[in-house]
């Protein structure tokens, strides 16, 4: 049983009813609802009464880090692109990041930690434009929930006319604040995974072997037979016990020679091809993830539960650094509703009167908007055509 898909049938059907047992409390357009709520914003304004210099020193950081974010993601989706269009092999710099996905390095995506993920994200990006909005005497009407469809999002509703009369400098700054709180909580995040759950969990687990999380369709270990999730023992007799391992005995392999490849499940003969991207080597198309077991002496004390702990918490501070940075650099891109795009039109109005402004902003959002589609959408259509 697929228990992704179980958890996101039931979260929506729950959702669903929420919905239709309070319509008087959702505001429905169209396939959206929006909800309402007074949540966060006593703790909004207590907060921005504390350290204001700290938060006026934030603010001027956000704005930095914003537009040096904005012009480096478009420039990598630009690079990507063109990659893309001329590269066989070249693969999207971006993609979806949704349940049920296996993410390198970390494995299949559980929806629970997604959802956890995905609210502590929002929360935190939303929390900060309140935050920033109220420092500069901005008043917050409400926060609440967004259902775009089955699409899930937060927001904080400051006062716009408000806003727009205050200097240009000051709506950056609350625009910028989302995305640069989103993407220090991910380097935050990294920090304290590595020097304190990357110890824990490497002084209760041992490697065992590596696990295959992609196949390359057509590619010789496909064929063979091998599926996702086995897991790779020994290659041509040798002892496979990490990435490293796997990576080492693969490396060098010539063009068509076989090798024997044991897994958990069977013993699988592979004549190598030539690699796409090096024709002078071997090439079977397996893409791996470490594995690893409780050691024994914890699982025979202990048991399995408890000493798999750490390894549950450090899955899901990847999962959170993940997103988290991902999503913050996201919001940069110049993009009409995204707070890139709000910084974009605050800056040219700077420069231009404001339908110049507008026109050029409109203009770049749809520019920016195909380039991003383009990264999504080509390299499916270049894996169904080719």
């Amino acid at each position: 049983m697929n228990w992704n898909l179980l958890a996101i049938f039931i979260f929506y059907i729950v959702v669903l009813a929420i919905i239709l047992l309070n319509k008087k409390k959702f505001e429905i357009r169209g396939i959206t609802a929006i909800y309402r709520s007074k949540i966060g914003l006593k703790a909004m304004d207590r907060w921005s009464k504390k350290c204001p210099k700290v938060w006026d020193f934030f603010g001027y950081i956000a704005i930095i880090i914003g537009f040096a974010g904005m012009f480096l993601l478009v420039y990598e989706l630009s690079k990507n692109l063109i990659n893309i269009i001329f590269i066989k092999e070249a693969q999207s710099a971006v993609s979806l990041v949704l349940p049920g996905m296996t993410i390198p390095g970390i494995g299949v995506l559980n929806f629970w930690y997604w959802l956890i993920v995905i609210f502590i994200v929002a929360t935190t990006h939303e929390f900060s434009h309140g935050i920033m909005s109220r420092r500069y005497g901005i008043k917050v009407k409400s926060s609440g929930l967004l259902f775009f469809g089955p699409i899930l999002a937060a927001f904080v509703e400051p006062d716009e006319k408000k806003l727009q009369k205050h200097s240009k400098r000051k709506q950056l700054a609350i625009f910028a604040a989302g995305p640069f709180v989103n993407i220090a909580l991910g380097i935050i995040i990294i920090l304290l995974a590595n020097f304190i759950m990357v110890p824990i969990v490497m002084a209760t687990h041992e490697y065992d072997g590596v696990t295959v999380y992609s196949l390359s369709k057509g590619a010789p270990a496909n064929l063979s037979g091998m599926k996702q999730g086995e897991i790779i023992r020994s290659i041509n007799g040798i002892v496979v016990k990490d990435t490293g391992n796997f990576t080492a005995a693969i490396r060098n392999m010539p063009v068509n020679k076989t090798i024997l490849v044991k897994t958990d499940n069977r013993t699988y003969s592979i004549t190598t091809i030539k690699n796409p991207k090096n024709e002078t080597l071997g090439y079977i198309g397996i893409e791996v993830l470490p594995h690893s077991k409780i050691k024994s002496s914890l699982s025979e004390k202990y048991g399995n539960f408890i000493p798999l702990l750490p390894f549950y918490v450090f899955q899901f501070l990847q999962i959170l650094v993940l997103l988290s940075i991902g999503l913050g650099i996201m919001n940069l891109i110049p993009i009409g509703p995204f707070d890139g795009g709000r910084m974009l039109q605050v800056s040219l109005l700077h420069f231009f009167k404001k339908d110049r402004a507008n026109y050029i902003s409109n203009k770049i959002s749809i520019l920016c908007l195909l380039l991003l589609v383009l990264n999504l959408v080509l390299p499916l259509l270049k894996g169904i055509l080719f």
